[in-house]
């Protein structure tokens, strides 16, 4: 009976709705799990034979998420940008030895942030969007619709009242998930929408970095497109662009930027932000893809909203082209 109903609550908050809006809840709901450890050892003893396995693998895993979460980091710069988003520069310190922790991570992956100004339970997922090379850790979080006590809200909040609040002292646990092996490729286009830039951005800036650094191949070509509604949304991504749009590195980076809710820009019209050309639209992902069948070992990386990562996926799957969308879900 314990376990069946474990598995009701569990399945109930596992329901995309449901999850949104009570992630916490969803995620420690698992721990109840070790009730029914115990109530198989009470009902056999003789269980832990087979039970040993997994809780070693799990309290193995437990210990090692403490033991990085325990490190203390400090956001050494949070401001708020004109589009609703809170630009984190986070910092590693050892308070112990006095100096900054190694935190490796390759572009694409995320960490889990915690800010104990908001809530000392809470962690969130955010992609790294800075690049490897470029020797530091941010993170660029949009402020999501819903009330003004959701974790985004209260983020952008304090750092529209930094001045008030002083040093911003954060947790992180990372990093995880996938990164890209750019070696496999010769022809990579990145697919953007919204804030999903942030794995875009950090691929696209590494990228960029090894190709001046000549520590890329030659035959490599990088592509970004990226469709924002307003051209303010632009600005946390801004020095990467300005700099892609001043130098394309001999025809080895592309950057293609569309704004498709400005009244100023009609469709297919052609401006500019600071220094970087926008196009009035979005783009038409069927024939950017189109493009990269018969080239040299292509490949599309798209983060952005579902109608995006199908139409780009059908489009793949029509030309042969290697393909991987990220999907934020939590």
């Amino acid at each position: 009976v314990t376990t069946i109903a474990l598995f009701i609550f569990t399945g109930y908050f596992a329901q995309y709705s449901v999850r949104r809006r009570n992630y916490e809840l969803f995620y420690y709901l698992h721990h109840i799990y070790l009730v029914v450890f115990i109530v198989s050892l009470l009902h056999a003893a003789s269980s832990w034979y087979y039970i040993l396995g997994g809780l070693g693998l799990w309290a193995f895993d437990r210990c090692k998420r403490m033991w990085l979460r325990s490190r203390r980091w400090y956001a050494t710069e949070y401001r708020a940008l004109a589009d609703t988003t809170t630009h984190l520069e986070l910092s590693p310190c050892d308070e112990l030895f006095g100096h900054d922790c190694d935190f490796r991570f390759s572009c694409g992956q995320y960490l889990y942030l915690n800010v104990p100004a908001i809530s000392p339970w809470e962690w969130h997922p955010f992609t790294i969007s800075s690049a490897p090379s470029d020797g530091k850790v941010t993170c660029d979080i949009k402020r999501a619709p819903g009330p003004a006590d959701s974790f985004t809200a209260q983020l952008f909040a304090l750092a529209e009242n930094k001045h008030e609040i002083g040093g911003l002292s954060v947790n992180v646990d990372g990093p995880y998930g996938e990164f890209l092996d750019h070696t496999r490729f010769d022809n990579i286009l990145l697919i953007a929408g919204g804030i999903g830039v942030t794995p875009i951005h950090s691929i696209f800036r590494e990228l960029m970095l090894k190709i001046k650094a000549g520590a890329a191949s030659s035959s490599l070509h990088v592509h970004m497109v990226w469709c924002v509604q307003k051209r303010i949304g632009l600005e946390p991504c801004l020095h990467t662009l300005q700099e892609a749009a001043a130098d394309n590195l001999n025809g080895q980076i592309q950057i293609s930027i569309f704004v498709d809710r400005d009244d100023a820009l009609g469709r297919g019209e052609v401006g500019d932000y600071l220094g970087v050309p926008v196009t009035g639209g979005r783009p038409f992902i069927p024939d950017l893809i189109a493009e990269l069948e018969g080239k040299p070992r292509p490949h599309v990386f798209v983060c952005g909203p579902p109608g995006i990562a199908s139409m780009s996926d059908l489009a793949c799957l029509k030309h042969g082209v290697s393909f991987h969308k990220e999907v934020f879900a939590f």
